[in-house]
């Protein structure tokens, strides 16, 4: 029986940390988060796609990654995913003075841009939509992922984006 060994992490979605523990024994993955344990199986489509099954469900799963995160699509939900490092007090300070003044924010998968919500050099909040990119007839809201000002957009409603490309800019605003 083959037995791969374990990894854990912590990740955060829209704020909420949660904790998890994957192994994998005999190709099929065992998953621990919280107080739950999964058992499932999965099987890669492409680079950005693949199919599990937990039970007797199967369920497509969509990958994308930009800068700062992870973009998940499960069963037609949408999920920003960020892996939660802990540093010590003094090297978080010193990332956090580091950390570039401008990022964008990105199509999390090949799409076509539905809508854009915003104004360049509109302040905007965590967690507000800026644009939407339809992606598989799965519309995908595109949030800022800190308070900001939208320093350039990059896309048009209509415009077919690639995974990763970005389709708002915005700088960190003081």
């Amino acid at each position: 029986m083959a037995k791969t060994a374990g990894r854990s992490f912590q990740f955060s979605i829209e704020g909420k940390v949660h904790r998890v523990s994957l192994a994998c024994e005999s190709g099929r993955w065992r998953v621990q988060m919280g107080g739950r344990q999964l058992e499932a199986d999965a099987w890669p489509i492409s680079d950005n796609c693949l199919s599990l099954k937990l039970g007797n469900r199967s369920l497509t799963v969509y990958l994308a990654r930009d800068r700062e995160f992870r973009y998940i699509s499960i069963d037609g939900k949408q999920f920003r995913v960020e892996e939660v490092r802990e540093l010590p007090k003094d090297q978080a300070f010193l990332q956090m003075q580091s950390a570039p003044a401008a990022s964008a924010v990105v199509s999390p998968m090949p799409g076509q841009v539905v809508k854009i919500h915003v104004l360049q050099g509109e302040i905007v909040e965590r967690s507000q939509t800026l644009a939407i990119v339809e992606a598989m007839k799965m519309e995908n809201e595109l949030k800022s992922p800190r308070r900001a000002r939208v320093r350039k957009i990059c896309a048009s409603p209509g415009d077919l984006v690639d995974a990763g490309q970005p389709i708002v800019e915005l700088e960190l605003e003081e």
